[in-house]
């Protein structure tokens, strides 16, 4: 079950468009326009080729048997591993960004979105699921789908869900041991949790940067994500770990359920690290209980009140304090809650040095999840539902 909206793409409302990002827009749309006409002259130029080199082989003459008249070859037949391999399938197209004026928005997918798709098709029945209405969710799964060879009509949007701003397999005919979901909002999901890979937004426009706080957007700063190595890779090698550990489980007669599973991966994230969690709940309650230690356990780690020579890091809100002071003096690895976060989107122990904490009085604090949904219902159908 796939997201649209800052999972696969990002889509802005024309009007949304900042006058001073308009021409680095431009320019780019100008670029991709001109590379997907190249694409489409170099492909019909292969085609040609291809056809004026069939044209031109001559007709092979009627094979003779012993008897010599026309018959079968009087050779053997080539073993089943000779035979010719597979042509390779035609590239994947390499723009990325659309015009819609009809829907008065912008859209760019997000890089290795492609790829993505055809790799995961291989294996999962897709389907995608959006928060936009339905001309948007078929003006979209048209540009990642064109033929319909990977979402088969598998495209529910807004007016098809049982709750506002909330998603529910309870509208798919899927089994719920048996679907996996792709998705950047977690809150959307409030029943489905155990089936949620998050991924970390995209956002290439600034209107969603303002609406998420993120900062500048992916345009604003003139740069893209890698796509051979950026968010969808990483979901893509987990989906097939996951999808291999299912089908080995059922065919040993354990469970197969890939709930299962991909909490048996998260776990792996953090196994074997001892935390402690500053400033990341209110006084007085158990500290175990808040957003970042849920987290934290998830991923593998335990959860410690206070720091010990076993601690192996320090997650903290702010610099300077005492459990902060402690970290250092024990050796242990003092981070920021952003820390958490890239473990949770990478799949693995991001790298402790690039996640200092802020300094105090710096420290700013995370939407919550009531905020961060609400942000996420403005945004969906790129922003068209407001």
């Amino acid at each position: 079950m796939l997201d649209l909206d800052h999972t696969l793409l990002n889509s802005t409302r024309e009007a949304e468009v900042p006058a001073g990002a308009a021409p680095a827009l431009a320019r780019l749309l100008e670029r991709e326009v001109a590379l997907e006409k190249k694409e489409g002259e170099e492909a019909a130029a292969r085609e040609r080729g291809a056809a004026t080199a069939a044209d031109a082989e001559p007709a092979e003459p009627p094979a003779r048997s012993s008897r010599g008249r026309p018959g079968t070859p009087y050779r053997a037949a080539p073993p089943l591993d000779a035979a010719d391999p597979p042509p390779p399938p035609p590239p994947l197209p390499s723009r990325t960004l659309f015009h819609l004026p009809h829907l008065g928005l912008w859209t760019k997918l997000r890089p290795g979105c492609r790829p993505f798709l055809a790799r995961a098709a291989t294996e999962f029945e897709l389907a995608v699921y959006t928060h936009g209405d339905r001309a948007y969710a078929a003006a979209m799964a048209g540009l990642l789908d064109p033929d319909g060879s990977l979402f088969g009509g598998r495209v529910i949007s807004q007016g098809d869900s049982t709750a506002a701003h909330h998603k529910s397999l309870d509208v798919t005919l899927g089994d719920d041991a048996g679907t996996l979901i792709l998705d950047d909002t977690a809150a959307v999901w409030p029943t489905h949790g155990a089936n949620l890979i998050l991924v970390d937004r995209y956002i290439f426009f600034p209107a969603c940067a303002g609406r998420f706080a993120r900062g500048r957007s992916l345009l604003e700063a003139g740069l893209d994500e890698d796509g051979a190595r950026g968010m969808l890779s990483v979901a893509r090698a987990v989906l097939g770990r996951v999808h291999t550990a299912s089908f080995e489980a059922a065919a040993a007669g354990r469970d197969p359920d890939v709930r299962t599973h991909l909490a048996a991966e998260r776990a792996r994230v953090l196994a074997g690290c001892r935390v402690v969690l500053s400033g990341l709940a209110p006084l007085g309650t158990d500290v175990r209980t808040c957003a970042a230690a849920r987290v934290a356990t998830s991923l593998g780690a335990t959860v410690d009140d206070a720091v010990t020579p076993t601690t192996t890091h320090v997650v903290a809100a702010a610099d300077g304090t005492s459990k902060a002071v402690a970290a250092r003096a024990a050796g242990a690895s003092l981070v920021s809650p952003a820390w958490l976060d890239a473990c949770v989107f990478r799949w693995a122990r991001a790298r402790e040095a690039d996640f200092p904490p802020p300094p105090p009085g710096a420290e700013r604090a995370p939407l919550s999840a009531a905020a961060d949904l609400a942000a996420a219902a403005a945004a969906a159908g790129g922003g068209r539902g407001r």
